[in-house]
């Protein structure tokens, strides 16, 4: 079977239209017009095969669940091809950055917790919400404070004098060593 190509002649628009019309057609034009060189923009951001086309999966159906996709199509796909490149990206470094802490949990004579970590889970919970919420991004996920600002809605001044408020806490909760 060959590859269909879309018709020029349509615009992203109307594809978008018959797609939110019900019509499957405006959806899998959209799909044919980009996928391709979708894939290889997802190739060069995942560096691997199978990642970048689930990437391009998901790409289409975040677009075609958006309430603002409208006029080109190509700016929405791409940029939300990035960021789910960049959540994975993400996710992947705290799952290496957690390695060696889950094999030695999973030893048999992994050494209890130590009260250093109890005290600071107990000085964590006593912060407010978006203070310990810009610790926990900052310190365990490895987040810059322009990334926090992005994720919690806030300015990067904002996300970093939170962060800074929380550490100053957290001095004053925990023992001095």
């Amino acid at each position: 079977m060959g590859v269909v190509l879309v018709d020029e002649a349509v615009s992203d628009a109307e594809l978008i239209d018959r797609h939110l019309r019900g019509d499957s057609e405006g959806f899998a034009g959209l799909y044919r017009r980009y996928a391709p060189a979708l894939h290889l923009y997802a190739q060069a951001l995942m560096r691997d095969a199978d990642a970048a086309c689930d990437l391009v999966q998901e790409t289409f159906v975040r677009a075609m669940d958006a309430a603002g996709l409208r006029g080109s199509a190509r700016p929405m796909l791409y940029t939300i091809a990035r960021n789910l490149a960049a959540d994975e990206r993400r996710k992947a470094d705290v799952r290496r950055r957690a390695r060696p802490l889950l094999a030695l949990a999973a030893r048999a004579d992994a050494p209890p917790p130590s009260h250093d970590a109890e005290a600071v889970s107990l000085a964590l919970d006593a912060l407010p919400d978006e203070q310990r919420e810009a610790v926990v991004l900052k310190i365990y996920a490895g987040l810059g404070f322009a990334e926090i600002a992005e994720l919690t809605g806030v300015s990067t001044a904002t996300a970093a004098s939170r962060y800074r408020y929380a550490i100053e806490k957290l001095a004053g909760l925990l023992p001095a060593k």
